[in-house]
């Protein structure tokens, strides 16, 4: 048995190494000061629990800033320091649906490897996969 806040057993001497209990507060505070991350300067001095937040890659940044100088949207500091919240702010604002006549064409990449696959099968890609990707799509999928 032990006494509270000491490090004196009471007539334990299979024990070998001394602990301290603590309050559940002091505890709580211990962890807190040995988890906390600093904050950049300027910003208000707090204490936070953010060990499992990671910071954003360059190439993700680099990309948001693609994406916001494109839509004119505002890319948020605080997305900018979380690479979970950029992924997020990235999906959400990555592809504006274009009212193009041609947004659904086929690609050239498609149009080529299809091509390819129908020299190789002594065949013909039809006339209507060239102006829709999906069907040019099913179509690449059959004839493999």
């Amino acid at each position: 048995m032990w006494c509270i806040r000491a490090s004196i057993p009471i007539h334990l001497d299979f024990v070998p190494i001394m602990f301290y209990i603590l309050s559940r507060t002091e505890m709580e505070r211990s962890m807190l000061q040995s988890s906390s991350v600093g904050t950049d300067i300027g910003s208000h001095n707090t204490q936070s629990n953010d060990y499992h937040r990671l910071p954003v890659t360059e190439k993700q940044l680099n990309y948001a800033r693609q994406i916001s100088q494109r839509t004119g949207q505002v890319l948020p500091w605080e997305t900018q320091q979380d690479r979970q919240a950029m992924s997020r702010w990235i999906d959400q604002y990555r592809e504006i649906p274009s009212t193009n006549k041609f947004a659904n064409y086929p690609s050239s990449k498609q149009v080529a490897f299809a091509e390819r696959i129908a020299r190789y099968k002594r065949s013909e890609v039809p006339h209507e996969c060239f102006r829709d990707r999906s069907l040019m799509s099913n179509w690449i999928d059959s004839n493999r």
